[in-house]
């Protein structure tokens, strides 16, 4: 719903909006409805059903399926095998003197 829709519903359309929205399960739209009601003012009877409802659309959410083809089988390409410090003194003692002890 646009700014320029919700403009020209009234405080207390909002409201009935929100509770039928909610009432149909449409979660989502009855908080955005709930939401520009209480811009306008404090309800607190609204602001506590407010909580159930975010409750609802979360656990409404679809959940993600896995993807029985993950992961995906690739040619493994041919790697060196990786140098250590061990097999190059060289490197050991360059890496000692750069970052000393604290």
């Amino acid at each position: 719903m646009t700014q320029t829709a919700t403009a020209a519903f009234p405080r207390t359309d909002l409201r009935a909006a929100a509770l039928a929205l909610a009432a149909d399960g449409h979660y989502p739209e009855a908080i955005r409805m709930a939401t520009l009601h209480l811009r306008d003012g404090v309800d607190e009877e609204l602001e506590r059903l407010l909580v159930g409802w975010r409750i609802s659309a979360f656990l409404g959410k679809p959940q993600p399926v896995a993807d029985p083809n993950w992961p995906r089988a690739y040619a493994r390409a041919k790697m060196m095998p990786a140098q250590s410090p061990a097999k190059s003194p060289q490197l050991l003692a360059e890496v000692l003197i750069h970052f000393p002890r604290r």
